[in-house]
């Protein structure tokens, strides 16, 4: 396929010795290995204030929840009052909160 676009970038000077070592240490030229770049990477999505904002929101109210089940075991080993029922329980909670923050970090992250 004909190359026919142009592209031009600026660079520091860092970013353009690196740049230079990649792709010398790939035996690419400069344009080659930027063209082999864009075909075999992905970028990933930044994330904006409003998904930062949300993302910390959502990961306290689990940290709160979290603290929560702590206090109550907590409470219940001092009372001697924890059984294989409540311990159960707490551990089925457990399981659903560590479930909603995969379900953040694979939400955010794609």
């Amino acid at each position: 396929m004909n190359k026919t676009k142009r592209v031009e970038i600026r660079l520091n000077e860092i970013e353009y010795e690196q740049l230079k070592i990649k792709a010398d240490m790939s035996n690419l030229t400069l344009s080659s290995y930027l063209r082999d770049a864009l075909k075999n990477s992905s970028v990933k999505k930044a994330i904006n204030q409003t998904d930062y904002k949300d993302l910390a929101r959502q990961v306290r109210c689990v940290g709160v929840n979290i603290n929560e089940i702590a206090h109550v075991l907590n409470i219940a080993n001092q009372k001697n009052e924890l059984d294989n029922y409540d311990y159960d329980n707490l551990k089925s909670i457990l399981k659903i909160q560590e479930s909603i923050l995969l379900d953040i970090l694979y939400k955010k992250a794609s």
